[in-house]
């Protein structure tokens, strides 16, 4: 499954668990959303493809990532 939630300008933060019911989820771009905090996503054990590029992010917690993920693009963040 693929979502996809870049430049949605209004975003700004994600709550902890809000991709949790989404089992299958493979593919999550959330590049330009403002965001200015990392969502949780470790119970995410399917996601291999994360971009969050062109946010306003400036701590990165690993524990906040799933084991699984093989691209991940963060560039552009502060």
């Amino acid at each position: 499954m693929k979502l996809d939630l870049s430049h949605n300008e209004h975003l700004k933060g994600i709550d902890d668990g809000a991709f949790d019911a989404l089992a299958n989820l493979q593919v999550l771009y959330i590049a330009g959303a403002n965001l200015v905090t990392q969502p949780k996503l470790s119970n995410n054990a399917r996601l291999r493809d994360l971009d969050m590029t062109s946010n306003n992010i400036k701590n990165l917690y690993e524990t906040r990532f799933p084991a699984g993920v093989t691209r991940l693009r963060l560039g552009s963040n502060r």
